[in-house]
């Protein structure tokens, strides 16, 4: 019986977890400014690091810069951080 509770349990478990990582993998765009400290600064104050991929870096490089970039947003312990996918300069 208990055998039986506890690999429901790590079903539920592994249900729950696995339904986070498709909630957390969903591309999103966002706009915002580069910080001095690499960070992507919304208009409403938000911050995100920045994931050093290969379009990270060179969105790490546009500190002042307003700009719009779509990737992937996961947050742990009240950090988020973004994989930036693709961005472009904001006119």
């Amino acid at each position: 019986m208990k055998k039986n509770a506890l690999i429901g349990l790590l079903a539920i478990i592994a249900l729950v977890f696995t339904a986070g990582i498709g909630i957390a993998a969903e591309p999103v765009t966002i706009q915002g400014q580069i910080t001095e400290d690499s960070q992507l600064m919304t208009e409403d104050g938000e911050f995100y690091e920045i994931v050093d991929n290969e379009a990270g870096m060179q969105v790490m490089e546009m500190v002042g810069e307003m700009i719009e970039v779509r990737g992937t947003v996961v947050e742990d312990e009240g950090i988020k951080e973004i994989t930036v996918e693709s961005f472009s300069v904001v006119q």
